[in-house]
């Protein structure tokens, strides 16, 4: 990564596209930069960390041979401080950074992106400006929100909220409760159980391999599939413009579907039940579908 930087730099300033001076002083940031790799560890328990950050991308791990946290990359950008059984982590970049040929240039401790191994006990609130997140192997809760930035979690056995304006959300195993919204962005999740919200107002909604006791999925405008779906006591899928496929292994079901225009159709145990707009109703139990859509078509698979 450093040697390609370099020859970047080397090629701007050959193309006279930055002067000598500019060149000079990039390259005096990549050295910087490269000198204060170093890892950290802090020797106290804390059940609680809190993460507020600017625009860096952030990378956290959990894991269960360690009582310690350990700083593995961006240290040097970060302020800590210790309240009780908290720790907080804080970005040093308050200021401006300015992006010349897509390097950024700028006073202070920049970090592009920090790392963090933790105990896998910990719960995690997070508040992160612009800059995309990777978490996983947390036994904890997870509370995370950002207003732009992509967001990937995997294995996660405490409760998740997670909230971004405008980003994807990519999730996979998350044992707890949860609340995954997006404002603008598309949200991806595997392997998912117990209860909760998934919401997007503007971007397609996946999911594979669930086991809901309950479940609000909803798009304003946007896709929904749902495949290898099990349903303990209710579920409602909505969405206001957008089709929705749902693939269920739930058998003993009411399911009551709701649509101004569109069609479809209920496929159960190989019997095709047509949909078409206005309600309809199908099968019975105590178990509870509904499915609504003012504008999309609407297919459910029952195997």
């Amino acid at each position: 990564m450093k040697e390609e930087m370099i020859k970047k730099i080397e090629k701007l300033f050959s193309d006279g596209k930055i002067t000598e001076d500019v060149k000079e002083k990039l390259l005096k940031e990549i050295e910087d930069i490269d000198e204060k790799k170093y890892e950290e560890k802090f020797k106290k328990s804390f059940k609680n960390i809190e993460i507020e950050f600017v625009s860096e991308d952030l990378e956290i791990e959990g894991r269960d041979d360690i009582n310690d946290i350990i700083f593995e990359k961006g240290r040097e950008g970060l302020d800590i401080e210790e309240n009780n059984d908290k720790l907080i982590i804080k970005s040093k970049n308050k200021g401006v950074h300015i992006n010349v040929f897509g390097i950024k240039l700028g006073d202070g401790n920049f970090i592009e992106k920090a790392k963090i191994i933790i105990p896998i006990k910990n719960n995690l609130i997070i508040d992160n400006i612009s800059g995309n997140i990777e978490i996983r192997n947390i036994n904890g809760n997870l509370k995370l929100k950002t207003v732009s930035g992509d967001i990937k979690i995997e294995n996660i056995n405490g409760d998740v909220d997670c909230y971004t304006i405008s980003g994807d959300i990519k999730i996979d195993n998350i044992k707890g409760d949860f609340n995954v919204v997006s404002k603008s962005g598309d949200i991806n999740i595997r392997n998912i159980e117990k209860e909760g919200v998934i919401k997007t107002y503007s971007g397609d909604i996946e999911i594979k391999y669930g086991n809901f006791n309950k479940l609000l999925s909803s798009t304003f405008s946007g896709d929904q599939k749902l495949d290898n779906i099990d349903i303990n006591e209710s579920m409602e899928i909505k969405t206001m413009s957008g089709d929705i496929d749902l693939g269920l292994l739930t058998k003993d079901i009411k399911i009551t579907i709701e649509t101004k225009s569109g069609e479809g159709s209920i496929n159960y145990e190989g019997k095709l039940t047509s949909i078409n707009k206005g309600e309809i109703s199908f099968g019975g139990g105590d178990k509870i579908l509904f499915v609504k859509t003012l504008s999309g078509d609407i297919n459910i698979d029952i195997d």
